[in-house]
């Protein structure tokens, strides 16, 4: 029996648990909140296809917020236990048109959302050591004295 995205000859959705985590309440930064879910989405669009890619049944994704109060940093750090990447992968993952996966984007995603982070003074590392690891990504922006 059939779904109706299968017969229209699309792939399944792939059910995969995404936990959010908070850190400090309270705490702001100055930011464009479009462009910063932007690039949250991208990585969490990007994390679903590696798990998809992994063939993991248990697959799942982690968001977390916390917050480094002497460096006055807000950190959002995005986890999958997908199919991860090869270190050398991993040394082109920000560049310009590279891509793993082959879609239509043409490997602008990463590039645009660290431009985008780039933009807010912030930054987005990657950190995946090896294939089958899964990945994590960790957002980092200023925060905002308020007063």
């Amino acid at each position: 029996d059939k779904s109706a995205r299968e017969a229209a000859g699309q792939k399944p959705i792939l059910k995969i648990p995404v936990s959010v985590a908070k850190g400090s309440s309270g705490l702001k930064v100055e930011a464009d909140e479009a462009l910063i879910l932007e690039v949250i989405n991208n990585l969490v669009l990007n994390a679903a296809s590696a798990i998809r890619k992994s063939g993991r049944s248990n697959g799942s994704i982690e968001i977390k917020c916390r917050s480094d109060l002497v460096k006055r940093q807000i950190y959002i750090v995005t986890s999958d236990n997908g199919c991860g990447m090869h270190p050398e992968e991993a040394k082109k993952a920000f560049v310009y048109g590279y891509s793993t996966s082959g879609n239509a984007d043409g490997g602008l995603g990463l590039y645009f959302c660290r431009a985008i982070m780039s933009m807010h003074s912030g930054s987005l590392e990657l950190n995946s050591t090896k294939l089958g690891s899964g990945s994590s990504f960790r957002m980092t922006l200023p925060m905002v004295t308020v007063s």
